[in-house]
């Protein structure tokens, strides 16, 4: 087997774009809103490199590395993701078997870890220098969810290139997701997403607009189709283009299966629709291992071809080093994504979190003297307990994950 005997060195990693991972390394199953938590698993290593080989049809040769970095106690929030410090991206030259910097992403963090502005450089080898080549700065709006991202090109200066307006209904899910571009001395339409949402805040249906100059206004272009099993894993994508008024067009289709981890697939098949074909054409595979904690480990591609799966040139292995870290752990979660109600209580109260916890969970509820008054094992998303037997007044309620706390949030006992 070529994954048992392939082994990568921790500095060995891969750049993540157009690889089907998301832009933090991980790859992203269960299209929930963006912005929200799909699960609250906890971690105690950080990921330090991802590797990539390719196969050439002879023999598998490096592709290009990805090693991150660190603040002390930062690694992975449910919510932001892996946040990392710097990101940076190489290639790798088969000619003189060396890798050469390429690109690399630095992330700035305010005091919540909310990454605030992300600057990309680009390796210059004639001077051996990072040159500035864009800019994204990320704002907030009053539930700490991005409202609004800048996008400025480096030209000796920064100049304006792209503007991202988000909107979020009342559960926080991003609803819809507008952009414009720089057009000599004022902002355009580029394109327009909608989201459509079930009821456990995960997109069902995304629809894609183009912006119409001449007629000013929005053109349909695509849209993408989620299914998702009773524990709410995406089972399949199917992507489909406009062709005219009722009529769509089906352009390709990704299936996941085998799900190891919540959300996480252990097998990817993506197909394609010629011609608008239904049924669609299997012509490739993706396998996934993950680790204990529920982070991918390795990544192979395989293609379809005459009824089976086989390594054909092309595809490429993934591997992911990770270093352990008894003093990281889960990044505390914004007080949206746990819910407490009713709020005030008069007997029955319920906790509510995004996903059920990776870790046992526990829920501590203290009075304002500090003292511990109920002890609560959380079972799942969705907890209840009894308040009759407390004295009326505010109180504490601490959720934790083994050992790291979540959140802490006020209760009003009547």
């Amino acid at each position: 087997m070529i994954l048992a005997a392939l082994q990568l060195s921790a500095g060995e990693s891969n750049s993540l774009i157009g690889k089907h991972k998301s832009h933090t390394g991980v790859p992203e199953h269960g299209h929930q809103a963006p912005g929200t938590s799909k699960d609250l698993r906890s971690v105690s290593s950080l990921l330090m490199s991802t590797g990539d080989v390719q196969y050439n049809g002879s023999f598998y040769f490096f592709y290009d590395t990805s090693v991150y970095t660190y603040s002390h106690g930062r690694a992975y929030s449910p919510i932001e993701g892996w946040m990392y410090d710097t990101l940076t991206s190489a290639t790798y030259d088969t000619t003189s078997g060396v890798f050469t910097n390429s690109s690399r992403s630095i992330q700035y963090f305010d005091g919540s870890d909310h990454d605030t502005a992300i600057l990309i450089q680009n390796w210059n080898t004639g001077t051996n220098t990072w040159d500035n080549y864009q800019l994204q700065i990320n704002h907030y709006n009053a539930a700490a969810y991005i409202d609004t991202i800048t996008i400025l090109a480096w030209s000796g200066s920064w100049v304006n290139s792209f503007l991202a307006f988000y909107t979020y209904d009342a559960n926080n899910n991003r609803t819809q997701e507008l952009y414009q571009s720089w057009s000599s001395s004022a902002w355009v339409n580029n394109n327009l997403t909608e989201y459509n949402f079930n009821a456990a805040g995960y997109d069902t249906l995304s629809t894609y607009f183009n912006w119409s100059t001449a007629q000013a206004i929005w053109d349909t272009n695509r849209h993408s189709i989620f299914t998702y099993d009773a524990q709410n894993n995406e089972i399949s994508e199917t992507d489909q283009m406009y062709v005219s008024p009722g009529v769509w067009s089906n352009t390709a289709q990704t299936q996941y299966s085998n799900f190891i981890y919540p959300h996480d697939p252990a097998e990817e098949l993506d197909l394609s629709s010629f011609g608008g074909s239904n049924p669609f054409d299997t012509i490739q595979g993706i396998l996934y291992n993950y680790t204990t904690d529920g982070f991918p480990l390795i990544q192979q591609t395989e293609n379809y071809t005459a009824g089976s799966f086989s390594v054909q040139p092309g595809n490429y292995i993934q591997r992911y080093h990770y270093i352990q870290d008894s003093t990281v752990g889960i990044a505390a979660v914004s007080a949206d994504n746990v819910k407490l109600y009713p709020n005030p209580t008069t007997g029955t109260c319920h906790l509510s979190l995004t996903s059920a916890l990776a870790d046992d969970g526990t829920l501590a509820v203290t009075d304002l003297t500090g003292r511990t008054v109920k002890t609560i094992t959380l079972s799942g998303s969705e907890t209840t307990f009894q308040t009759g037997d407390m004295s009326a007044g505010m109180y504490l309620c601490t959720i934790s994950s083994g050992s790291k706390t979540i959140c802490t949030k006020k209760l009003l006992v009547e």
